[in-house]
C-alpha cells in the first residue's frame, strides 16, 4: 500500500513539474493599474502583474486593457532583469462575448474581409495615381521640347496630333478605371457600415471592445518580480485651476494650485499614483523624413549649389517682450500624494496639487471717465518654486465667491493682479467744464483759445 501512494505521489510531483515549465503557458488577468502619468492630452499608464514562476516560456496576457492605446507606444518591463528575457509583446483586439456568440464571429470575419478589399481598392488606386504622375511627365517633358524645338520646325503637325490623342487616350482609361474603383470603394463602405450596425446590435460593441497585450517572456531562474506593462491612451488629459482665497483683515492669500482631469480612457483608474506632467507628451519619436525633389535642365541653371562647413550662428527665439529667459520651471511633473481614484469618464475632477500662503497688497482703481465706482485689486507675488501655467481662476474675497477669471503665465516670483470687487464705501463724482476764449476786434489773427477741465472727487464713507 504505501508503494502504491509513493508512486501516486511521484506521478502527481512529476506532471506538476510538466505543468510549470510547460512552453507557452498562458496566465490569463488583467494586470492591475498602478500608476498614471497624465499630460494635456493623453495619459501613460502602467499595468502591474506579480509572478511567481519556474524556469522557463511563458505567454502572459493583459486582458481588458483599452482599445484607445497606441500600441507603438507599448513597453515591458521586468523588475529582476537578470532572470527574466523578454522575447516579445503583441496586442490581441477581440469582443468580450465573442465565444459565446457565433453570429458576432462571423460578422467580425466577414469586416474583415471587406477591409482586406479596401485595401486592395487603395493600392489599386495607388497604381493608377503613378501611371497618372507619368503620364504628366510625358506631357511636362514633349510640350518643353516642342516650345524649344519650335523654331526648328522638328515637330509636324501629324507628330502633335498623334501625342495628343496617345495622351487623352490613356488619360481616359484612367478615368474610367478611377470611377470604376470609386463604386467599388462606395459599395465596400456601405457593406462595412452595415456590418458595423449588426455588431453594434449584437453585442454593443462599443462597450465590449477590448485589446489583450501578450509578452512572451522566457524565466531564466526561479522569479518573484514585478511586470510591468507601459502605454499610452490618446484622449486623457488635465488643465490647471487655480484658487484663490484672500483673507484681507490679515493681509494673506491662499493661492491653491489644482487639476481639472478629463477621463476618457476606457478603462478605470482605481487607487493609483498619479503624476501630473507639463512636459510634452510625444514620447515615441518620430524620425523625420526629407522628400526628393527633380530639377529639369531649366531649373538647375538657375540654382547655385554650395556646400560648406556649419557654422553655428543660432539665436534664441523671442518668445515675448519681457518672459526670455524668466519664464523657468513651467514645464515640470506634479506627484500627487494620496492614492486617486478616477473612474473612466469622469469630467471636471478636480486635484490638489500644491497651496501656499502668501502676503498681498490691495490696490483700488478709478477709471472715472467710464466708471463711477471704485474697483479693488489685489496684488500677489508667485512665491512658488515654479512659474504658474496659463489657467481659470476662481477668487474669494473674506470667504465670498467674487469672481471666475483667467490668468497669464505668471514666472516665478512675478507680480500678478487680480480683481476682488467694488468698494462701496467710496462714492465717485466726475464731471467737467470747458471754457472757449473769443477773437479780440482789434487782433484779427489771434488763435482761438478752447479748454476743458476734468474733475474726479472721491468721498470715503467707510468707519
Amino acid at each position: 500500500m504505501k508503494t502504491i501512494l509513493i508512486f501516486i505521489f511521484i506521478v502527481w510531483l512529476s506532471s506538476n513539474v510538466r505543468a510549470e515549465n510547460s512552453a507557452d503557458e498562458k496566465q490569463s488577468n488583467r494586470g492591475k493599474v498602478t500608476a498614471v502619468t497624465l499630460y494635456k492630452d493623453r495619459a501613460f499608464v502602467t499595468r502591474r502583474k506579480k509572478l511567481h514562476l519556474a524556469p522557463g516560456n511563458y505567454a502572459l496576457e493583459f486582458e481588458s486593457v483599452t482599445p484607445r492605446l497606441d500600441r507603438d507606444s507599448i513597453k515591458v518591463i521586468a523588475s529582476e532583469k537578470k532572470a527574466v528575457r523578454i522575447l516579445s509583446v503583441r496586442t490581441e483586439d477581440h469582443f468580450k462575448k465573442l465565444k459565446d456568440n457565433k453570429k458576432l464571429k462571423a460578422l467580425l470575419t466577414e469586416r474583415d474581409a471587406l477591409q482586406r478589399e479596401i485595401a486592395l481598392l487603395f493600392e489599386q488606386v495607388n497604381s493608377i495615381l503613378k501611371e497618372n504622375d507619368y503620364l504628366n511627365e510625358i506631357s511636362t517633358h514633349y510640350r518643353e521640347s516642342f516650345a524649344i524645338n519650335l523654331h526648328k520646325k522638328i515637330w509636324t503637325k501629324k507628330e502633335f496630333e498623334g501625342l495628343i490623342h496617345l495622351l487623352h487616350t490613356r488619360a481616359g482609361k484612367l478615368l474610367g478605371k478611377w470611377k470604376s474603383l470609386f463604386e467599388s470603394y462606395q459599395l465596400t463602405q456601405d457593406k462595412i457600415e452595415f456590418n458595423n450596425a449588426k455588431i453594434l446590435e449584437l453585442d454593443s460593441s462599443s462597450n465590449s471592445q477590448v485589446t489583450s497585450i501578450w509578452v512572451n517572456l522566457e524565466i531564466v531562474e526561479s522569479v518573484d518580480c514585478d511586470l510591468d506593462v507601459q502605454y499610452l491612451v490618446i484622449g486623457p488629459g488635465w488643465n490647471p485651476a487655480y484658487d484663490v482665497r484672500i483673507d484681507s483683515k490679515n493681509r494673506v492669500a491662499i493661492i491653491e494650485i489644482n487639476a481639472l482631469l478629463s477621463q476618457q480612457s476606457g478603462e478605470d483608474w482605481d487607487n493609483i499614483d498619479l503624476t501630473l506632467s507639463n512636459l510634452r507628451s510625444e514620447i515615441k519619436p518620430v524620425v523625420p523624413t526629407i522628400s526628393p525633389y527633380t530639377l529639369s535642365w531649366q531649373e538647375v541653371k538657375k540654382v547655385k549649389t554650395t556646400i560648406s562647413t556649419a557654422i553655428d550662428d543660432a539665436s534664441e527665439l523671442d518668445m515675448s517682450p519681457g518672459l526670455v529667459g524668466e519664464v523657468e520651471g513651467l514645464a515640470k511633473n506634479f506627484f500627487i500624494k494620496n492614492k486617486q481614484n478616477i473612474p473612466d469618464g469622469a469630467q471636471g475632477t478636480k486635484v490638489n496639487i500644491e497651496a501656499g500662503r502668501f502676503p498681498y497688497r490691495e490696490h483700488l482703481e478709478v477709471v472715472a471717465a467710464q466708471y463711477l465706482k471704485v474697483y479693488k485689486k489685489a496684488m500677489l507675488i508667485n512665491e512658488f518654486p515654479w512659474a504658474l501655467a496659463a489657467g481659470e481662476v476662481t477668487v474669494y474675497y473674506d470667504g465670498d465667491l467674487v469672481q471666475n477669471t483667467t490668468i497669464e503665465t505668471v514666472p516665478k516670483s512675478a507680480k500678478f493682479y487680480l480683481n476682488t470687487g467694488i468698494d462701496h464705501s467710496i462714492q465717485v463724482s466726475y464731471w467737467y467744464d470747458s471754457n472757449a476764449e473769443k477773437k479780440s476786434v482789434m487782433n484779427a489773427f489771434q488763435k482761438k483759445k478752447f479748454s476743458r477741465n476734468f474733475h474726479t472727487y472721491l468721498e470715503n464713507f467707510s468707519k
